[in-house]
């Protein structure tokens, strides 16, 4: 099943429109990851409770990081690179989860609430982004 999203992936159409997506919602997460962590690295020292945050950036970092990677690499050399597609899926993996947790989050207070806004509508486009991208990578192995 994997493999054929691999496949997909390879199409140079579904590519872009992936990379065209990637560009509008990176713009907002990226900046929103930067800041918390960043304000995790200058609140830890003072005040326990601000972990979390910092935390939560730091890894929706490493998550956009292996989108990019994923998706910008030559289907061959990501191919070649056994512990690459590896490192990718975890940093994958920990976009969703990441994702998931957030929205949540949001959901129980409602979609109506203003809180949701923009970026839990950008959070619920980029889950099937990311599970796709996943599998992908996943499948990648087979499928060259």
């Amino acid at each position: 099943m994997f493999e054929s999203w691999a496949f997909a992936l390879n199409s140079k159409k579904i590519r872009w429109t992936l990379i065209t997506l990637g560009v509008f919602t990176t713009i907002p997460f990226a900046s929103l990851s930067i800041t918390a962590a960043m304000y995790f690295t200058y609140l830890a020292e003072f005040n326990i409770e601000t972990m979390g945050l910092g935390i939560f950036g730091f890894g929706s970092l490493l998550a956009i990081a292996a989108a990019w990677v994923r998706l910008i690499l030559a289907p061959q050399k990501f191919q070649q690179s056994a512990w690459l597609r590896r490192i990718t899926a975890l940093g994958l993996a920990l976009g969703i989860i990441l994702d998931l947790a957030m929205l949540s989050g949001m959901i129980t207070k409602g979609t109506t609430n203003p809180k949701f806004g923009v970026i839990g509508w950008l959070l619920l486009l980029t889950l099937p982004i990311g599970v796709f991208l996943l599998g992908a990578t996943i499948g990648e192995k087979r499928a060259l």
